[in-house]
């Protein structure tokens, strides 16, 4: 039995997502939310996902780590950390904490989600891409 892939957070079972304050991440694209995680996913790289509340705001953290095909980090590539900070009734992305550094430790580079996502685009794990 084959299923239409889903085309928006709407057409799911039940409606199951409307009206919760996460599904704005995903439908704003202007936030690279979806397209962050996304491109890790496809690249193969390693991430977690966390959401939490500050001050009574909600807020998503995103770390990414590159790895090898044995899940060991890729030293020679920059992991990364995007947050996103809910406030005043909308999504905005958080001014501190988005950026990359060098895999263990070092200068905390700040860098837009539009720069993250290149970032993790153009650095695919060489296990990732299938030639079928």
């Amino acid at each position: 039995m084959s299923e239409e892939p889903m085309t928006d957070c709407d057409s799911a079972p039940g409606n199951y997502c409307s009206g919760w304050i996460i599904r704005e991440l995903y439908v704003d694209k202007t936030l690279r939310y979806a397209e962050l995680l996304t491109a890790m996913s496809i690249a193969g790289w390693e991430f977690e996902v966390s959401q939490l509340v500050v001050d009574d705001s909600p807020r998503v953290i995103m770390r990414g780590v590159p790895v090898t095909e044995y899940g060991r980090p890729r030293l020679e590539q920059r992991e990364i950390c995007a947050v996103w900070e809910y406030h005043s009734g909308a999504w905005q992305v958080g001014g501190f904490g988005t950026g990359s550094q060098a895999i263990g430790g070092g200068l905390f580079l700040q860098a837009t989600t539009d720069e993250l996502v290149d970032m993790v685009a153009d650095a695919p794990a060489s296990w990732a891409h299938t030639s079928h």
